[in-house]
C-alpha cells in the first residue's frame, strides 16, 4: 500500500522521495544500486567538505564515530551502517522515501530505528537543502546515534517515558 508523502507549510515545491514504494510504516528498500556515479561524487564532495568543518566545532565522540559508520567516497549502504550502529549501541537506521509523519517518526524512534530518507541531493543544490538527504542525516544524526547516551534519550523522548 502506498503511503502520502508529508508537506509541513506552504510550499510551491512538492515533497521529494517516491511514496508509492513505502511500506505502512514509511520504510522502504534503500535501492542503492539506483544511485550514479553522479549521486556518489556529490556525496563525497559534501562529506569532505562537511568532515573539514568539524574541529572545534563537534565532539571527539562524534568525530570519532564518522569513519566508522560509513564510507566517505561513496553513499553508504544502511546495511554497512547498521552493523557498526548496532553493535555501538542496538540502533539502526531504516529508509524511508522523505519526511514522514511525526507518528510514524515516533514510532520508529521507539523500536530503535531511525529514519533515515534515501535520495541524495544535485550537485546544483549541495550546498543546501530544505529536505533531509541520507547525506544529512549519514553524516549528522548517525554519528550521535553511536554515542551511547544519545540514542537512549532519543528513544525514551518517542515512547514518552
Amino acid at each position: 500500500m502506498a503511503v502520502q508523502p508529508v508537506v509541513y507549510g506552504e510550499g510551491e515545491r512538492p515533497p521529494r522521495g517516491d511514496y508509492a514504494r513505502a511500506n505502512d510504516d514509511y520504510t522502504c528498500a534503500q535501492n542503492w544500486a539506483a544511485y550514479t556515479a553522479q549521486d556518489h561524487d556529490t556525496y563525497h564532495r559534501l562529506y569532505q567538505r562537511q568532515t573539514a568543518q568539524l574541529s572545534g566545532l563537534a565532539c571527539s565522540a562524534f568525530i570519532e564515530a564518522l569513519p566508522r559508520l560509513g564510507a566517505k567516497e561513496r553513499i553508504p549502504r544502511f546495511e554497512d551502517v547498521n552493523d557498526a550502529l548496532y553493535q555501538a549501541t542496538r540502533w539502526q537506521i531504516v529508509a524511508v522515501p522523505g519526511l514522514i509523519p511525526e507518528e510514524a517518526f515516533f514510532a520508529l524512534l521507539a523500536q530503535r530505528k531511525f529514519p533515515v530518507t534515501d535520495w541524495i541531493r544535485t550537485p546544483r543544490s549541495s550546498s543546501t537543502s530544505s529536505n533531509p538527504t541520507c547525506f544529512t542525516t549519514s553524516t549528522g544524526t548517525c554519528p550521535c546515534c553511536s554515542i551511547r547516551t544519545s540514542p537512549t534519550t532519543c528513544r525514551t523522548t518517542a515512547k514518552g517515558d
